[in-house]
């Protein structure tokens, strides 16, 4: 996620607006008449509409403060004893398959995906990637894993991992880790959050998918959740925003923008909502709207480019520029506003290729799930440590 800068350091770097200035009084009627030509004045737009709308505050009138909510996880849950009991017993021969080949394969593989070889606990059992074979083939760790499922008894049922994950066992060089499990729409069968990952010629080309998956029979099936997948990516991570005791899915911001020119270049722009109700997930309500305020919390639509200083390096600027684009269009400004508006804050191209008009361009022109009245807050003030 990308950190907020406080709303006085934001405004401080822009010009706030004011009134127009009154103008000169008229001429005695004595007065003889200017010189210069009329037609020579500047063209000035000074009484045409602003480009977008005007922030909800002025400097007399400061920005209400920004809601509280909950981003950290929940909890984490104790499965039955006889659950985690069998699961512990599959864990570790997982580990000894790993640890024949040698101590620094358990170690790299550890690093690599940590949910490997770890029980995920819920109310209802257990989950287990389990490392069913490992081995070194000309100095390449190659292994095979399968997904089970340990019941409250402690009865172990491997599952069919189909659909948009393909089938499980994989090369170590795809990994998967089990994240999370959780009962999404309270049927009490438990859903679990998985990632794959792998990489395609390089790390710089590392991949990652997360979802959410559920349980029928031995198939695991992909629980469908209400988004638009032209305008949201996966899950990003679980919380219980509002305190029902429902957990709700931090989702991966639409604004999500490769940096050119870096390797672990992202500008990630503000996470969305997907808020667990009575009446099912909702993505847009006033518990997702308080959510994205907190997320663009000291943002202003005054201005939406940072331009690299020595302090601030291109790949930072980029993130913070692009976190700006994204919280204005979600206020609502306009695609057509907001490439007018870059257009005339970011040059071309800047020296540093990770950040110039053209990117902010294609972040401008991106999709929106919802729109947010009143999106502009002030961050809450640090506790007292």
């Amino acid at each position: 996620m990308i950190s907020s800068r406080t709303l006085s350091t934001v405004l401080a770097a822009v010009p706030l607006a004011c009134s127009p200035a009154a103008p000169p009084p008229a001429p005695a009627a004595s007065a003889p008449a200017a010189s210069a030509p009329a037609a020579s004045a500047p063209a000035l737009a000074a009484s045409s509409a602003p480009l977008f709308p005007p922030p909800l505050s002025s400097s007399s009138s400061p920005l209400p403060a920004c809601p509280a909510v909950n981003t950290a996880a929940p909890p984490p849950t104790r499965a039955p004893a006889a659950a985690l009991a069998a699961c512990e017993k599959l864990r570790e021969a997982s580990m000894r398959r790993v640890q024949r080949v040698g101590a620094d394969a358990w170690t790299w593989l550890e690093g690599a995906w940590p949910g490997i070889a770890r029980c995920e606990q819920d109310a209802a059992g257990a989950w287990l990637l389990e490392v069913s074979t490992f081995s070194r083939r000309e100095g390449n760790l190659l292994g095979e894993f399968q997904l089970v499922r340990i019941a409250a008894d402690g009865k172990v049922s491997p599952t069919s991992l189909g659909g948009p994950f393909g089938q499980l066992p994989e090369g170590v060089r795809e990994g998967a880790a089990v994240l999370a499990s959780f009962d999404l729409d309270g049927d009490g069968r438990f859903e679990v959050l998985l990632e794959r990952s792998g990489y395609h010629g390089g790390g710089e080309d590392a991949w990652h998918h997360r979802k959410v998956l559920k349980m029928q029979g031995r198939d695991m099936k992909e629980f469908k959740l209400p988004i638009d997948r032209n305008s949201l990516q996966g899950v990003d991570a679980i919380a219980d925003v509002d305190g029902d005791g429902r957990v709700d899915l931090i989702l991966e911001s639409p604004f999500l923008v490769p940096i050119p020119c870096t390797l672990d270049g992202d500008a990630r722009g503000p996470r969305m909502l997907l808020h667990n109700t009575s009446a099912g997930l909702v993505l847009d309500d006033e518990v997702t709207h308080q959510f994205l305020r907190v997320e663009c919390a000291g943002q202003s639509r005054r201005r939406l480019f940072f331009p690299p200083e020595q302090q601030v390096n291109g790949i930072d600027a980029a993130r913070r520029s692009i976190l700006a684009v994204g919280c204005a269009r979600l206020g609502g400004l306009t695609p057509q506003d907001a490439s007018a508006q870059i257009q005339r804050e970011a040059p071309p191209a800047e020296q540093n290729c990770s950040l110039s008009s053209p990117l902010l361009l294609g972040a401008a022109s991106m999709q929106v799930p919802l729109t947010v009245p009143r999106l502009e807050c002030a961050p809450r003030p640090a506790p007292p440590r």
